[in-house]
């Protein structure tokens, strides 16, 4: 199966995937997918196949997430400097890692290296899923490490699975804009669980629609996460700042409170 970005982006496509999924699976069919190069263009292109395999980790419920590389597993140094390295057997809790300095961000090997397996396995993490990392080309890799055999590197998941659906809306799509939020809306955010609302926001950056996915950060610049906004960039910038009940004043209705429901939010994203 070939496919392009637009294909997991688009919903109505996405639902019709997975049902042909499942079909394949239970015909006992093993489907073979890549990215179809030749019709990708720029904005349609995943960049390399960790982020496909993990996009469709979502797409058909896995259990497990396994990812062959040229390494004999994830190195906490490089093997180059240290010859005496080995491969770590758990990463325990992936989100703590700082993958950029682990990786230098990307390495030659392949499009996105360590870099991006690491970031696909963050990411699949927090839907509940697990990450094993092997070396594809050592014989008997996958079967000794179904036996129980220590071979590669384990990535333990999220103890919080998400939804799925929160997975969708901030991985399958590239943020079209970014709202810059006060001290206040990121603790309601982080801490709280709360939904972003208008007077939270002090600058947007972009041009966007309703229903958008857009960036939000504090005012430092930090991610805090992504989400469906409710509102178009140039309504935003009419109403940021502003209590929720004088949205309607200021805009003739208030379809919504909210900037962005936490319902249709994911805090601290691996993008």
């Amino acid at each position: 199966m070939l496919l392009t970005r637009d294909d997991l982006d688009n919903r109505e496509r996405y639902l019709n995937l997975r049902n042909t999924l499942a079909t394949l699976f239970d015909l006992g069919a093993v489907p073979v997918i890549n990215e179809n190069d030749s019709v990708a263009v720029a904005e349609l292109v995943y960049g390399d196949n960790d982020c496909l395999g993990g996009l469709l980790v979502g797409a058909i419920g896995a259990e497990l997430f396994v990812n062959l590389t040229s390494a004999r597993g994830v190195f906490a140094e490089n093997p180059d400097d240290n010859p005496d390295a080995a491969p770590m057997p758990v990463i325990e809790d992936i989100g703590e890692l700082d993958l950029d300095a682990m990786c230098g961000a990307k390495t030659t090997l392949g499009t996105g290296g360590m870099y991006s397996k690491l970031l696909s396995a963050r990411r699949v993490s927090q839907l509940g899923v697990p990450t094993l990392i092997l070396a594809g080309r050592e014989p008997g890799a996958l079967t000794r490490a179904f036996a129980g055999e220590a071979v590669g590197t384990f990535v333990l998941s999220d103890c919080k699975p998400i939804p799925r659906r929160k997975f969708w809306l901030a991985y399958h799509h590239e943020p079209q804009g970014t709202l810059v939020v006060d001290a206040g809306a990121e603790c309601a955010l982080r801490e709280h669980g709360k939904s972003l609302l208008p007077a939270g926001i002090v600058d947007v950056a972009g041009d966007f629609a309703v229903g958008a996915i857009v960036r939000v950060v504090s005012l430092s610049r930090t991610m805090i996460g992504v989400g469906l906004t409710n509102y178009g960039a140039a309504d935003l910038r009419k109403i940021m700042g502003l209590k929720s009940s004088r949205i309607a004043q200021v805009l003739g209705e208030a379809a919504y409170a909210e900037a962005v429901h936490r319902d249709n939010f994911l805090l601290d994203p691996a993008i």
